[in-house]
């Protein structure tokens, strides 16, 4: 028998979600009843399994296949997930081993970074949000910009642009939030950079008739923003670190000198291949199980779950509704930008591809070679 929807099951499942929350998010998100052994048994007819375990030496390529693109920074946890992401059934003991094995180096040096933290308290989804700008692509154009809710550390967005210092587009990216969540968070989070403005100020309007509205913006050093810091730190690891590497190498080569040409290339050749990346990095945290420690007051579970479904834990969702007209008004205040690079460069750009036969593809090997040949063509012309 078909269902119309086991596509979302194959995803959940894909995602490493249990039974009970694959019902869940079937209930909420499809208007989907169903028994988890009813579950379980359509999932074992179309060859989705929990406990046949897959080839122990493809798992090994495919874990080897990883490495290769992550020099020792992906940990046993995160590299189980994308071994179930990709259809590999295998324990998490058994990709712990298999790493002990092959990335033995990697093991041990993540074994020695061990940070005690201070003791953060929320009281549910969307009490506080915090929002903070990712600089270090920023030398070569690529501005990043995230927002995690502090009680789930479900990230609520995360962004690649050509800025994330203009108030208008960091706005535009808080009021897309609230459309899609059809409300604001009680309190935000960010440090005192101008940009934070317009954020700042569309939180007081909203929050203006609540008891809370002195509160519902809250400013302090990036530092001590500990929710996002902390999501900076993995997201080095298992994201940005790779592109950093890459236009430093660029850079070592003398094929960047951080010209408005050469950003604008960079932005052009790599701007939507970044996105794509970081929106897998989102999707796999969104997804991934974040165990429970003793030490730290927070929930443990899936970011997007403990999102959507706080009473699993009996917290609450502090979400704060707003007025539709209200949040019109906001939106005409903001900037969203369509765009990759400046326009008149992605013109150029594009007919050049166009008259030269030139092929773009995700391959960020490729791309270099497409950045070094407009950059080459584009230098001549100008000098």
């Amino acid at each position: 028998m078909e269902y119309s929807w086991f596509p979302y099951l194959h995803s959940f499942f894909r995602k490493g979600y249990s039974y009970f929350e694959m019902k869940l998010l079937l209930q909420e998100n499809h208007g989907v009843f169903v028994s988890v052994r009813h579950l379980r048994r359509i999932a074992n007819s179309n060859g989705l399994y929990k406990r046949k375990k897959s080839n122990i030496e493809r798992c090994s390529d495919f874990i080897q296949s990883i490495l290769s693109k992550t020099s020792g920074s992906h940990g046993y946890r995160l590299v189980h997930q994308q071994c179930i992401k990709n259809d590999y059934v295998i324990s998490m003991e058994n990709v712990r081993l298999i790493l002990k094995v092959l990335d033995s180096q990697g093991v041990a040096l993540r074994r020695k970074r061990q940070l005690k933290r201070r003791e953060y308290i929320s009281r549910g989804p969307n009490y506080i949000w915090h929002i903070d700008g990712y600089d270090k692509l920023k030398p070569f154009g690529i501005a990043i910009h995230g927002c995690i809710d502090g009680y789930s550390r479900n990230i609520i967005w995360l962004k690649a642009g050509i800025t994330n210092n203009d108030p208008k587009v960091i706005a535009g990216y808080y009021i897309e939030a609230i459309i899609e969540l059809r409300g604001c968070p009680k309190s935000t989070r960010s440090d005192f950079g101008t940009e934070n403005k317009y954020v700042e100020q569309m939180q007081r309007f909203f929050h203006r008739n609540s008891m809370q509205s002195d509160k519902c913006h809250i400013y302090g050093s990036s530092t001590h923003n500990q929710r996002i810091e902390s999501l900076w730190a993995i997201f080095r690891k298992q994201c940005a670190e790779f592109w950093i590497q890459l236009f430093k190498w660029l850079k070592h080569d003398n094929l960047f000198n951080g010209s408005v040409l050469d950003k604008n290339l960079i932005q052009f050749c790599f701007m939507e291949l970044i996105q794509k990346d970081i929106q897998a990095f989102l999707s796999d945290w969104n997804h991934h199980k974040i165990r429970h420690n003793a030490s730290i007051a927070a929930p443990s579970g899936r970011p997007h779950i403990l999102h959507t479904f706080p009473e699993l834990l009996d917290a609450e969702d502090c979400i704060y509704k707003v007025d539709e007209d209200e949040v019109d008004v906001c939106l005409d205040e903001c900037s969203i930008i369509n765009h990759v690079c400046d326009e008149d460069m992605y013109d150029l750009c594009n007919i050049l591809i166009e008259e030269m036969g030139w092929i773009r593809n995700d391959d960020p090997y490729s791309t270099v070679d497409l950045y070094i040949a407009l950059r080459n063509c584009i230098s001549r012309e100008l000098h």
